[in-house]
């Protein structure tokens, strides 16, 4: 498959000069091409999927920090190869007890450094493609009988590299949840309502991320001349809630 990605419209933003001039964007198009390869399984009780995939993109499309103009703004990083494998597979070992595992490994890699100006280059050749976990584990334990159901889930994020020069990362952590509820008899207006228990982070990991989840907050370098620090959030701590739904 071919994929193709627009710059974002921040970068038209501050175009128009007070002279009556627009400056040119200095951001083009990103396209890609999606190699895959896969099997999948499904039995009453069993089923897998595995897939390798390949992506090639060209002319590929970050926000970092431009130190002359003290913004985050996006770049064409030039081209990068994404490549790697996707595994996941649920087994029901009793009529009500299954079992789901997933797995995936990414290997993201730029291959060409990045042109900051008419003759300066950052080293990004080679590096990894920031906000990129190399490793991804997920395990859920799932119950269900008649109105009664819970979920035991744990998921592993492996580290991941917050600049462009691959120069600062943060570690990976695990998320455990866990969530159980019951289903009423449909009444009335109300169908299949239903009362749940959802407990987040249950073992309280202390955890952080980039920029909504997006990669948006990273820099081109932490360190050195015109380094700047990645921008983080802190995870949320272990947190419940109770929610209550119907079908009407």
């Amino acid at each position: 498959s071919e994929n193709f990605k627009a710059p974002p419209d921040s970068v038209y933003y501050g175009l128009a000069q007070a002279d009556g001039s627009i400056n040119s964007v200095n951001v083009t198009e990103e396209v890609a091409t999606n190699w895959e390869l896969g099997y999948r399984f499904s039995s009453r009780n069993l089923s897998f999927s595995g897939t390798f995939f390949l992506i090639d993109y060209r002319n590929r499309i970050a926000s970092a920090y431009d130190i002359n103009n003290d913004i985050n703004t996006n770049y064409n990083v030039g081209d990068a190869i994404t490549k790697g494998i996707e595994l996941e597979s649920a087994w029901r070992f009793l009529p009500h007890w299954s079992i789901y595992g997933s797995f995936s490994f990414t290997d993201s890699r730029m291959e060409q450094n990045l042109q900051t100006g008419a003759d300066t280059f950052e080293p990004t050749a080679g590096k990894t493609f920031p906000d990129t976990p190399n490793w991804m584990v997920g395990l859920a334990l799932q119950y269900l009988n008649g109105p009664w159901s819970a979920n035991l889930s744990a998921k592993y994020t492996g580290d991941r590299y917050t600049t462009l020069v691959n120069d600062e990362l943060i570690k990976g952590y695990t998320l455990v949840n866990f969530d159980a509820g019951y289903r009423f008899p449909t009444m009335g207006w109300f169908k299949n309502p239903a009362i749940r228990l959802n407990v987040y982070n249950l073992f309280n990991q202390d955890y952080l991320n980039l920029n909504a989840g997006s990669g948006s907050g990273f820099t081109t370098r932490a360190q050195g001349d015109g380094g700047r620090s990645p921008s983080y959030y802190v995870g949320a701590p272990i947190s419940f809630s109770v929610m209550l739904s119907t079908d009407f």
